[in-house]
């Protein structure tokens, strides 16, 4: 559900992140940050490499996250992007088969019939909070 988007200060990203972890078709913007510090170089070379603790990771979405690598973040030309700003865009309020509902949450969802093998569930149980 992502669409992988260039950082908003467009620097080159060779190496910073792997394209065949991401996707380029979703809703969702992801990133790497933009305006790189001065003291980026110098954090891979104090705890990466040989004598170190850590790895670098190109990715940390390729099943193995644990070292130094490069911040991937939910942003799109320097706005944060989240699942409500993606999801619940204008085109998706309007659908007729989809009600928004603020200042509750959904305490069970119940199956209502099985369709080719398949549960289906189509019915929830939310309690309003008080505020």
């Amino acid at each position: 559900s992502e669409v992988w988007t260039p950082p908003i200060d467009g620097h080159d990203t060779t190496d910073q992140f792997d394209p065949g972890w991401h996707s380029y078709t979703g809703m969702n913007p992801v990133s790497l940050a933009g305006f790189p510090q001065g003291l980026d170089h110098l954090v891979s070379q104090t705890w990466v490499g040989e004598g170190h603790n850590f790895t670098f990771v190109k990715d940390y979405n390729s099943g193995n996250p644990v070292g130094i690598g490069y911040l991937q973040m939910t942003v799109d030309k320097g706005k944060r992007s989240s699942s409500a700003t993606s999801y619940l865009s204008p085109q998706f309020l309007a659908r007729p088969n989809l009600d928004v509902v603020i200042n509750s949450r959904a305490l069970r969802i119940f199956r209502t019939e099985i369709s080719n093998d398949l549960p289906v569930f189509r019915s929830v149980q939310v309690a309003q909070s008080g505020t």
